[in-house]
């Protein structure tokens, strides 16, 4: 089965492409791109994602992570109804915006949906999904970005497990 490279197209002046999708039986063939990518399964039960190899089953009101370059890919079952909603993170924005973000492993699968994080991820992708539907203006574009950035704090403080290796401290002696 070829893997395709999945070119990312972001939205007019903001650094994530956004997607909504709402139909039965979705499918996204085997694919993979540099940015990270957090979706959100609004409804739906039992939507299979293959992430490096590994399958995931999530239900509805699950909220995952994929890494950069992961191969990746993602079926739901026949007759059944499923809504998501998620973003792709431009790389080079991120990098240079935020460069710890360099060192992040995403460790985001089946997260509790009863600690504060979750809730306050839910909202920042949810008010994401409500602005971008409006025209995007100056006023509008902030507002994503607000929703954005504070998104990103949050994976970066709760969602990585960092690999500082080449940041820590050299032998004096040695």
């Amino acid at each position: 089965m070829p893997i395709a490279y999945e070119e990312i197209d972001n939205l007019a002046r903001l650094p994530f492409k956004f997607f909504k999708r709402s139909n039965y039986a979705p499918k996204a063939p085997t694919h993979w791109h540099t940015g990270i990518e957090i979706d959100y399964l609004v409804s739906g039960e039992d939507f299979k994602v293959v992430i490096a190899g590994q399958t995931h089953h999530y239900n509805s009101g699950d909220i995952w992570a994929i890494d950069r370059s992961q191969i990746h890919a993602a079926t739901g079952h026949k007759n059944r109804y499923y809504y998501v909603m998620g973003l792709i993170i431009d790389n080079n924005f991120l990098e240079k915006e935020y460069p710890s973000s360099k060192n992040w492993r995403i460790k985001m699968d089946h997260i509790s949906r009863d600690t504060a994080s979750y809730r306050q991820l839910r909202k920042n992708l949810i008010t994401i999904a409500e602005l971008v539907d409006q025209p995007i203006s100056d006023s509008i574009r902030f507002l994503i970005l607000s929703e954005f950035f504070q998104m990103i704090a949050l994976i970066d403080s709760e969602y990585t497990e960092k690999n500082c290796r080449h940041n820590a401290a050299k032998p004096i002696f040695g």
